[in-house]
């Protein structure tokens, strides 16, 4: 019985060492993507571009964060693989600046999404006027129209 546990411990350790047993365990895990230099831009201030951000959602970037600004529920029903959810409401009540600002990512690109535009973009306005938020810089917004179903993220310019 000794021998087999050591050989069964063997194999794991070197599942683990070489990141089988992530893929095996989990059955999803992976490499994020190389980090980008920097965001590209879209149309408007604050927009990320939609082109861009269609190819980069199958493979996020390490240094590139997904927020989702839609309620609890909405996530529920489906969102980008990846993404963390921070309700747009939040930044409108007493206090949502500090307290949404405590919750971004400090080291990475943020990019808010909604279904259409409208509240992702008001968070990146509010964060840069109201707020007045330092790291507005590595803001952005998009502006486009996305959609859930079955699984899948559907993206309208």
């Amino acid at each position: 019985m000794k021998r087999t546990t050591a050989v069964v411990f063997f194999f794991f350790s070197l599942m683990v060492m070489t990141g089988f047993a992530n893929i095996c365990l989990v059955g999803t895990a992976r490499a994020a993507a190389p980090a980008v230099a920097s965001v590209p831009g879209g149309e408007d201030e604050g927009m990320v571009d939609t082109a861009w951000f269609k190819k980069m959602i199958a493979d996020i970037p390490a240094n590139v964060a997904i927020v989702d600004v839609r309620s609890p529920a909405e996530f529920a029903g489906g969102h980008v693989k990846g993404a963390i959810n921070l309700q747009a409401e939040i930044i409108f009540n007493e206090g949502g600046c500090q307290k949404m600002i405590s919750q971004l990512p400090r080291d990475k690109f943020v990019i808010f999404h909604c279904l259409g535009g409208s509240k992702s973009g008001g968070v990146y306005f509010e964060l840069k006027e109201s707020c007045e938020y330092s790291g507005i810089d590595r803001m952005f917004y998009l502006g486009a129209e996305i959609s859930f179903n079955d699984g899948k993220v559907s993206i309208e310019e």
